[in-house]
């Protein structure tokens, strides 16, 4: 087994815990709606789901972005809104994109201790702000010393894209409108997309440079969006359902400052690292292989968060599934499709699934690789899988996050 980095490694847990019942809302054009109904009815209908009531919930993780709810008590008002018993522990997590997973975590973590038998999940993404983007700019995403710079959130992404593509010679728009078409193709086919049933552009038009390539590489929004998972010890999920889906995470952070990017020193390995490789996520994806003795070539199907083709590509190769530089030529010579020794994104990607921060980015595509995992996917369908992983980070990629699934049956 390769040894750890870390000063205090991830351990395996003795308990193993798995996905009981899991749903996320559709694409919904109404901004009206309200939070607290968002995440109403989906709990309500993965209880259903399960034949179980709220009662039998124990604890749980709400992930939200501090950036669009300035709430600082969410925590008792989820409890409250969901009808659940005063007493259940309900912990409220935000790390921009990348707070489901790190509620994921936290129940993962909570049940394996033995501490408790059922938890749920929670994530939600509904903007109570006046200009969500001008808050995405003043609140955890504009450090001190990048706004010297002029560096905020959105510029950190194209800046990151644009030094990835000129560094490796993928300028051309070649292999990122290649992405973007292989994940259309999915996500016409994936109902709970937001471009479900629509044309495809054709592969030329993806891969133009000028202004009709650069709108169809851009993210599609899906608008308020909330999921719920159900998690519960192995041994219990047993008797809830057939085909329990055994699953684990783990993130790991780095400074959110640009500058930090380069040169990282936290770990010898990566003091040569640049704005274009995420060290952070070779180190959770390292983590997570070391524990459960696995390697790359154990996984069968991958879905990451791509902001930009480019960051996709990157996702890619801190997560070890292709070598560095190489991402764009795995995506060229066909690695995005089902028939490819390792799909990537057949959820949609945020192309043609669509972007909703903390509300689907890191349980969008969970949810796939579990759809996946019990041949639920349809023309989608990739086959004899065994293990599948999904990655989501959050502001400058300062935290990476990876879930992993397998088969427990």
């Amino acid at each position: 087994m390769i040894e750890s980095h870390l000063k205090n490694p991830m351990r395996k847990h003795e308990e193993e815990v798995a996905v009981v019942s899991y749903g996320i809302t559709p694409y919904i054009k109404n901004t009206e709606i309200q939070w607290r109904k968002l995440l109403v009815d989906i709990v309500y209908e993965v209880l259903e789901n399960a034949k179980l009531e709220p009662d039998d919930i124990q604890v749980g993780s709400v992930g939200y972005n501090e950036r669009s709810l300035p709430e600082g008590a969410l925590g008792p008002i989820t409890v409250d809104a969901l009808g659940l018993d005063v007493r259940t522990p309900m912990i409220a997590v935000s790390n921009a994109c990348a707070a489901g997973g790190l509620a994921h975590f936290n129940i993962v973590n909570f049940l394996a201790s033995k501490k408790f038998d059922i938890g749920l999940v929670i994530t939600f993404q509904k903007a109570e702000t006046i200009d969500i983007v001008g808050s995405m700019d003043v609140i955890g995403n504009r450090c001190d010393y990048d706004q010297l710079f002029g560096f905020s959130h959105i510029q950190y992404s194209q800046l990151q894209s644009k030094k990835y593509r000129e560094k490796y010679g993928y300028d051309d728009f070649k292999a990122s409108g290649k992405w973007c078409y292989e994940e259309m193709l999915h996500a016409v086919q994936n109902p709970l997309s937001v471009k479900f049933n629509e044309e495809v552009p054709l592969l030329e038009e993806y891969q133009d440079p000028g202004p009709n390539g650069i709108k169809l590489r851009q993210v599609a929004g899906r608008g308020p969006t909330a999921s719920a998972t159900i998690l519960a010890r192995r041994e219990i999920a047993e008797t809830i359902i057939d085909k329990p889906i055994i699953t684990d995470s783990h993130f790991t952070f780095r400074s959110p400052y640009i500058g930090e990017h380069y040169n990282w020193k936290a770990i010898p390995e990566y003091t040569t690292a640049d704005i274009t490789f995420p060290c952070n996520l070779t180190e959770t994806v390292h983590e997570l292989f070391r524990v459960h003795n696995i390697t790359k070539e154990d996984i069968g199907l991958v879905q990451v968060h791509d902001l930009s083709p480019e960051q996709g590509m990157m996702a890619l190769e801190g997560l070890g599934i292709v070598p560095k530089g190489e991402a764009g030529n795995y995506v060229l010579e066909g690695g995005m499709s089902l028939d490819s020794e390792i799909p990537v994104n057949t959820f949609g990607g945020f192309v043609g699934f669509g972007h909703a921060s903390v509300g689907s980015d890191f349980h969008g595509p969970f949810f796939e690789n579990c759809d996946q995992l019990l041949n639920k996917s349809a023309s989608r369908q990739v086959k004899n899988l065994e293990y599948a992983i999904n990655e989501s980070y959050g502001t400058h990629r300062s935290m990476e996050v990876v879930g992993i699934v397998k088969k427990g049956w």
